[in-house]
């Protein structure tokens, strides 16, 4: 294989990473939260491959590193927040606060990523300084996937409004943007199989 499909290979799966997390922005806009949540998780199949296959391939290059960082910011940072904004008894419930945390959620992503380009020079192969942008956008994913299954939605315990699992979900996802700009130490779990 030629070299520059060894390294074409890898960035088409981060494209179709970045459509992904684009077309998440957009189902969520039409009231299609499932589908969104579920684009977020396919985000986050494919920016797991695109870094493997450049390393199986040696395909890695400087391009492909940066265009993996704008695609985590629009697929983990801005997809989630949308998601989390317009989903029913997410934070449109609450219009200034809701519109804070969104932004928040977005800033946090961005300023760990940020932080990830200009610290970070082996770009997360010896670990992480703050938590990942990627472990809070599967988390709400996950979260909302679960609230749209069949045998949920009559259960009115299990929302993003009210109840011990809201409150859960909520503190969960603050602690998590915290831990997005903070100075813990993260070692990546495929270099530790015990993790």
């Amino acid at each position: 294989m030629s070299q520059s499909w060894r390294r074409c290979i890898p960035c088409m799966f981060t494209l179709a990473a970045l459509c992904a997390g684009m077309g998440s922005i957009l189902a969520a806009g039409q009231d299609r939260f499932l589908l969104s949540a579920q684009l977020i998780l396919v985000s986050l199949i494919l920016d797991g491959l695109d870094g493997t296959l450049a390393r199986l391939l040696h395909g890695q290059t400087s391009f492909g590193a940066e265009l993996d960082t704008f695609v985590d910011i629009t697929s983990f940072g801005i997809a989630p927040a949308v998601l989390l904004y317009f989903y029913p008894g997410g934070l449109q419930a609450v219009p200034f606060w809701g519109l804070v945390l969104a932004f928040l959620y977005v800033s946090s992503g961005a300023s760990r990523l940020s932080r990830f380009r200009v610290v970070d020079p082996y770009r997360g192969q010896r670990g992480f300084l703050g938590l990942p942008i990627t472990t809070a956008a599967g988390f709400v994913a996950a979260y909302l996937i679960a609230l749209e299954s069949p045998s949920v939605v009559e259960i009115p315990l299990l929302s993003l409004q009210t109840g011990p699992l809201a409150t859960g979900f909520w503190v969960a996802v603050l602690a998590m943007l915290v831990l997005q700009v903070s100075h813990v130490r993260y070692s990546k779990p495929t270099k530790n199989p015990k993790v």
